[in-house]
């Protein structure tokens, strides 16, 4: 058996539910909070970001919101949800 070529379908096929549930929490809860307010999220180099037309970051954001970006996945590279999506910009 090729160990590492087993480990590393193992990694991908986990990092890709990774991206589709950060998806399906960024439809369902992150967009329609940045639509009804304006806002844009950008997320990169280990951190993400919410922030206005102003370019102004927004920390105060609704506990529903600040736990689902929190989210801790353990064991890994990025270390919770948040970091799992991609960017989006309200225009």
């Amino acid at each position: 058996m090729n160990y590492k070529k087993a480990i590393e379908e193992i990694q991908t096929e986990y990092e890709n539910k990774l991206f589709g549930l950060a998806e399906q929490a960024k439809q369902e809860i992150l967009i329609p909070y940045l639509i009804k307010n304006g806002y844009h999220f950008l997320t990169g180099n280990g951190t993400f970001y919410i922030y206005d037309r102003s370019n102004h970051m927004i920390d105060n954001l609704p506990k529903k919101v600040r736990d689902i970006l929190e989210l801790e996945i353990n064991n890994y590279g990025n270390p919770c949800l948040g970091l799992w999506m991609t960017n989006y910009t309200n225009e």
